[in-house]
């Protein structure tokens, strides 16, 4: 009966742990790269993927562009390990640090959970990072690179996006810069600070191809992760270079952070390289703005305790000198850290293979950095590829006055699993390897959405005290991280302390607020029924006051008008809308008769009123002119088109522009000159009301051609059928010869300006047809037209009877 005993108990524990198992485990993956430090694809160049889980697993590498697939397969508590070597760099690596759009990825495939990490080096060039499943992607990530430039092109600091979804519309501070299809890339270079998000969600790496600190440098290569899955609480190690670099970067405005050792740097770690420092405050800090800090582990405790009122982004940068290290044996790395809330029970790390091109004989290791509480420090177990837990050995656990603990322990093999275990309060792992001029750092906790939040018609909580909101009812909707407990007041909704009691386990309730300003809170309740998260917001509601009068409008002069008084909370903002037009001042002049619709904004209230403007009437003066356009000596008929509706029209003055009047109400003239006339009527009623209008009346002179028409004289001299006088020139000069069936005997124009040429006898109807045959005696028809520009086309025909034509 023992063994089936120790089975069942083998099973039990196998379950336990696989259960226990929390963190970045998954079945679909993405990565992608940036080339490390050189143009060329050399063969020192390489890429290690390393593939772990707690089940016999079968999956697929797969790359994007060139199709290839790679098989795999992983025992329970065993590694699978492939190198990226050859050709197959090309397909996943963007290798000349080109902006934009491409398909450079890596696709990853599994059967069963498991936990990927990818390890880049290059001789000299080395890092690492955890790959997260495609469940634990956000939509918005901030980007954060220790350089904003580098002194080579390409060495800049990239940031890399690959998408998982087709049509993924990707943002760099709310502009859209790309659409990604799936399995797509972006290779982009964004200042720190920078808010990249996606309309589905996206993988975001940060990849810098030399990152310098203290006196050497190194490549990185990290998977960021989402602003859903940060946190306020951190707590970073000191490795065994024994200091660190730490940048911390607010996401909401007005955020202030507190640190438990640590020293804020105002100066560059590394003289010589293009360092962005950020801000030297840690409070106050707006959303996008980040500061450094240095740890450095000159007494046991020297560890960093980091607490933010807001939710903040951690990295931190082990540096490639310490006390007891050659400056020579390494180069620096970077890690994302995680917040202390995503402690998961268990965590299944696999070292890389640190390449040792050491020629002083310094052996290459790997290490393992354990966080947990304090007072949990003693439950941490550990277990290689699957086998007996037992304590962690090799180090000494470090305690802090934050109430966290971290235990440096040497990794015997690169060729292990380990496990570690701490079901009691949580853990967080830290893995990093140390060779010759190369090193790698990267953290291993869950990727779970710590962010719950609520919205205020759609805005986002914390962004809620930068607006201001114009009485009227309000919907607040919760976005709840993580199950809730399932008992009664898991959510609470509060008005200034206030529960809203009809709000109760609501995820979404609507109240009318009046003008003032509110504290918005909402508490959660977690399903262990014990911890719970409250979170608060600022509301501004503000009124706008409007009261409208008019005066009437006089004799349909348009001299009606509206006044608008208006108390608002922010005066200088008002403006009035009216039939499209905006206007800053509260009276609005010129307007007829008639109702109106008013719409007064302050930017955040808008009121709209109808108010109608009154009418003591009057005429509305208009003509018509016949024709519109004449000819000088030509008499123009003048037609009155006035009307009023409100008294009869008793009196017209009209001003023919060339200093003659009249007053009756259709008179005729004659204009004696050619010109541009302007020709205004003023007409008024039996109650005194006047209009007056005004047209512009053109008077050209004509063409006058003979009748008759003799080609060849007596003698046998030539004569042309032309004007009998030069009246000005034109812009376009056309004329046409008809005989009396309709047929074009000849046509003639120009469009220089200077039309038509009086002085060329050759540009004038010598008698002959378009072949060159003099016509038959007889009658003949003709039309000219002349244009110039700003004037009317004139227009003239007649007839010319041709004789004596041999």
């Amino acid at each position: 009966m023992k063994k089936p005993v120790c089975l069942l108990l083998l099973c039990f524990l196998f379950l336990q742990h696989a259960q226990a198992q929390n963190n970045t485990a998954g079945t679909d993956f993405w990565v992608t790269y940036q080339n490390t430090r050189t143009n060329s694809f050399d063969t020192l160049n390489d890429i290690s993927i390393s593939i772990s889980s707690l089940y016999n697993t079968s999956g697929e590498i797969c790359f994007t562009q060139s199709k290839d697939t790679i098989p795999f397969q992983v025992n329970a508590f065993g590694t699978f390990r492939y190198t990226i070597q050859g050709l197959q760099r090309q397909y996943c690596t963007n290798k000349y640090q080109q902006l934009g759009k491409d398909n450079l990825s890596i696709h990853i495939t599994s059967n069963m959970p498991v936990i990927i990490s990818t390890h880049t080096y290059r001789c000299a060039s080395a890092d690492a990072t955890q790959i997260y499943p495609t469940p634990t992607w956000g939509n918005t990530y901030y980007a954060i690179n220790p350089l904003q430039q580098h002194d080579s092109m390409d060495w800049r600091p990239g940031t890399l996006i690959v998408a998982d979804q087709d049509s993924t519309v990707i943002y760099a501070d709310q502009t859209i810069i790309d659409t990604l299809h799936r399995g797509d890339t972006y290779h982009g270079f964004f200042p720190t600070g920078t808010q990249i998000s996606g309309s589905k969600p996206i993988g975001v790496f940060s990849a810098d191809a030399l990152m310098m600190l203290i006196s050497s440098g190194d490549c990185l290569l990290t998977q960021l992760q989402p602003v859903r899955s940060i946190g306020t609480s951190y707590f970073i190690p000191v490795t065994s270079f024994k200091r660190e670099y730490i940048q911390v970067l607010a996401t909401q405005n007005n955020t202030n952070v507190v640190a438990i050792r640590g020293k804020t740097v105002t100066t560059p770690p590394h003289p010589y390289r293009n360092f962005n420092m950020g801000v030297t405050h840690t409070d106050n800090l707006k959303k996008g703005e980040w500061f450094w800090m240095e740890i450095y582990r000159d007494s046991l405790d020297s560890a960093c305790y980091i607490q933010a009122d807001k939710p903040i982004i951690v990295t931190s940068q082990m540096t490639s000198q310490g006390h007891n290290i050659p400056s020579y044996m390494s180069d620096p790395s970077k890690t994302w850290v995680a917040s202390v809330a995503q402690r998961t029970d268990s965590v299944l790390v696999s070292p890389f293979t640190i390449i040792h091109y050491d020629t002083q004989n310094l052996s290459p290791y790997n290490m393992a950095i354990i966080i947990c509480s304090t007072i949990d420090k003693d439950s941490t177990r550990f277990n290689i590829n699957g086998g007996k837990d037992t304590a962690l050995y090799g180090g000494t656990w470090i305690n802090h006055p934050s109430g966290f603990s971290y235990y440096d322990m040497p990794l015997s093999t690169d060729s292990n699993t380990y496990l570690f275990v701490n079901n009691a309060g949580g853990l967080i792992v830290y893995l990093y390897g140390v060779g010759r001029a190369q090193s790698y750092y990267m953290q291993s906790a869950k990727l779970t959405n710590l962010l719950s939040a609520f919205f205020g018609n759609s805005i986002f909580y914390a962004d809620l005290p930068d607006h201001f909101f114009c009485e009227q009812e309000i919907t607040f909707t919760s976005n709840i991280s993580g199950d809730t407990g399932t008992m009664p007041g898991h959510l609470k909704w509060y008005i200034d302390s206030v529960e809203v009691l009809t709000a109760r386990d609501q995820n979404s309730w609507s109240h009318y607020f009046s003008k003032g300003t509110y504290t918005i809170e909402m508490e959660v309740m977690y399903d262990d029924n014990r911890n719970s998260q409250r979170i608060a917001s600022i509301l501004h509601v503000v009124a706008l006051q409007v009261e409208l009068h008019s005066t009437p409008e006089h004799c349909n002069q348009a001299d009606g008008t509206i006044i608008c008084s208006a108390n608002s909370a922010f005066p200088q903002q008002v403006v009035y809308i009216l039939d499209s037009n905006t206007y800053k001042q509260d009276t609005i002049r010129g307007l007829t008769a008639g109702w109106y619709h008013v719409s007064i904004s302050d930017s955040v209230c808008l009121l709209e009123q109808d108010i109608f403007i009154d009418s003591s009437g009057g005429p509305l003066a208009e003509f018509e002119a016949v024709p519109a356009t004449a000819t000088v000596n030509y008499a123009v008929s003048f037609h009155d088109q006035s009307t009023d509706p409100y008294a009869p029209i008793c009196s017209w003055h009209w001003d023919m522009g060339d200093n003659h009047t009249d007053s009756i109400q259709n008179p005729n003239h004659i204009f004696t000159a050619e010109g541009a006339y302007n020709v205004t009527l003023l007409v008024t009623d039996t109650n005194g009301c006047s209009d007056s209008i005004s047209h512009v009346i053109n008077i050209v002179s004509p063409f006058f051609f003979p009748n008759i028409f003799t080609p060849v004289g007596t003698d046998g001299s030539l004569y042309y059928f032309r004007p009998v006088e030069d009246k000005g020139l034109f812009d376009v000069f056309e004329m046409t010869v008809y005989n009396r069936w309709g047929t074009t005997v000849w046509q003639q124009s120009c469009n220089d300006g200077q039309c038509p040429h009086y002085e060329d006898d050759l540009f004038w109807w010598d008698g002959r047809d378009s072949k060159g045959k003099r016509v038959s005696d007889g009658v003949y028809y003709w039309v000219a037209k002349a244009y110039s520009k700003n004037m009317p086309p004139i227009l003239q025909q007649g007839s010319v009877t041709v004789t004596g034509n041999k």
